[in-house]
């Protein structure tokens, strides 16, 4: 969720996540959403527009995969309560 200035409306001013114990599902996932991760250009476009891609320690291909799999099934409900 972003304001105006693209910044996420749960940051304090210091950057630190005021909602992190119940963030939404989003949030959670991020970045691995299916639109990101399905190409190196989607990947690379978000690596531009994110600090944290790319730092720290290495994520397991089975814990992305999971994060996928939250965030599409999360879509699907979304997408079947907007009808």
């Amino acid at each position: 969720m972003q304001s105006r200035d693209e910044r996420c409306i749960f940051l304090d001013k210091a950057g630190d996540c005021r909602v992190y114990a119940v963030r939404p599902v989003q949030c959670r996932t991020y970045p691995f959403w299916p639109e990101l991760t399905e190409s190196s250009k989607g990947w690379m476009t978000e690596r531009r527009r994110c600090e944290g891609i790319g730092r720290g320690e290495p994520v397991s291909i089975q814990f992305i995969e999971k994060q996928i799999e939250i965030q599409k099934k999360a879509d699907r409900i979304y997408d079947r309560e907007r009808r």
